[in-house]
């Protein structure tokens, strides 16, 4: 049994455990500046919706709950999408076409947000499903 917060802490401990993209790495809502000039990354887990799969009494209900990840990759905007680029396919080869800790994921996609002030920003988001029983 899986519930959103374990879902969440899942996703957020496989991606410290495998990064190594950028020095600095950020949860969304953290209260942190990043390094002027420096790449970091922010990551952030979004739930997206749910569906009831079974009846039944308390304990014995089956949802299937969907989330995503979504990592914000920022690099300097002066030099280049060739560092954003890279560290984009890097993180979405953290979770696309995985499972671990009861968490399916699918399709990670990779878009150019552009530039935010002195930052270039990629976005990847990895989209997964989990069960939870209730």
């Amino acid at each position: 049994m899986t519930t959103p917060y374990e879902a969440e802490n899942a996703a957020v401990q496989r991606w410290f455990a495998n990064w190594t993209g950028t020095a600095q790495t950020f949860l969304e809502g953290e209260d942190a500046k990043p390094t002027r000039g420096v790449a970091h990354s922010v990551l952030t887990v979004v739930q997206t919706g749910g569906q009831q799969r079974t009846l039944g009494r308390t304990n014995n209900r089956r949802f299937r709950r969907t989330s995503e990840v979504q990592i914000q990759i920022n690099t300097p905007s002066d030099s280049g999408t060739k560092q954003a680029n890279t560290l984009a396919q890097e993180a979405r080869a953290i979770f696309e076409a995985t499972s671990f800790g009861g968490l399916r994921f699918f399709a990670a996609d990779i878009q150019k947000i552009g530039v935010d002030g002195e930052w270039l920003i990629f976005l990847v988001t990895c989209p997964f499903d989990y069960q939870e029983i209730k």
